[in-house]
């Protein structure tokens, strides 16, 4: 899988191959789980002294999308720009 590829097109492409070469990844379930856990880590951070843990949450949680993309079919890359699209249009409006 190539690393030249946008991260939120890899991800699901990285996890795939893990789950089929090495150790099955999290189940649908088992990803919403550890983002409502993520989240609300999130609630109890502070932006301006706690960087590397807000890091490390939004990262663990752009994974478990990874994973429910990858399990789901939806490709993030596509639905993240649609979403943008709707945001600019309903703003130019």
């Amino acid at each position: 899988i190539p690393g030249e590829f946008p991260s939120l097109i890899r991800a699901p492409k990285v996890l795939k191959k893990i789950d089929q070469l090495y150790t099955p990844m999290k189940t649908y379930e088992g990803s919403v789980k550890t983002i409502i856990e993520e989240s609300e880590n999130l609630t109890l951070l502070s932006l301006e002294q706690e960087t590397v843990k807000l890091e490390k949450s939004l990262g663990n949680i752009l994974m478990e999308l990874s994973n429910i993309s990858r399990l789901k079919r939806i490709p993030l890359e596509q639905l993240l720009s649609d979403k943008l699209e709707e945001l600019i249009n309903d703003c130019e409006q």
